[in-house]
């Protein structure tokens, strides 16, 4: 039987490879020495945000990062992503559904208004960025 890697021996390993201790890793991805002494004990898994700030911080694939950091016995935490957006465009729907009710609405106002100054300004002839 194939033993399962979790995140944090994941986490450990490029540690290791990248000769970094845990407050080198905390300074390269912007957050505290704390959470990635967490991480390690396998405590807890990090959120969404915090792996997106792993992966660009340590430039790893951010899906490949979010199967290490997924609960075989729980919902994956990639589920519901859509595979074929880049990263980035990953990042935001993870965050938009961490938010509350109330604050998703504020997104989608900001963005719906964003987008009418956007087309307003003559740059509707614009292709989106992919």
């Amino acid at each position: 039987m194939e033993k399962e890697i979790t995140f944090a021996c994941f986490l450990k390993e490029i540690m290791l490879k990248r000769n970094l201790n845990q407050k080198e890793l905390a300074v390269k991805v912007g957050i505290s020495q704390q959470a990635i002494s967490v991480y390690l004990g396998g405590s807890k898994k990090p959120t969404v945000s915090t792996i997106h700030k792993i992966a660009r911080g340590l430039k790893l694939d951010l899906e490949s990062l979010l199967k290490y950091a997924s609960d075989p016995r729980k919902d994956n935490p990639s589920k519901g992503l859509r595979f074929g957006l880049n990263s980035d465009e990953n990042y935001i729907i993870a965050v938009f559904r961490d938010l509350n009710k109330a604050d998703q609405l504020n997104v989608i106002t900001y963005v719906t208004d964003l987008r009418a100054k956007v087309l307003q300004s003559g740059a509707s002839d614009r292709k989106p960025a992919k």
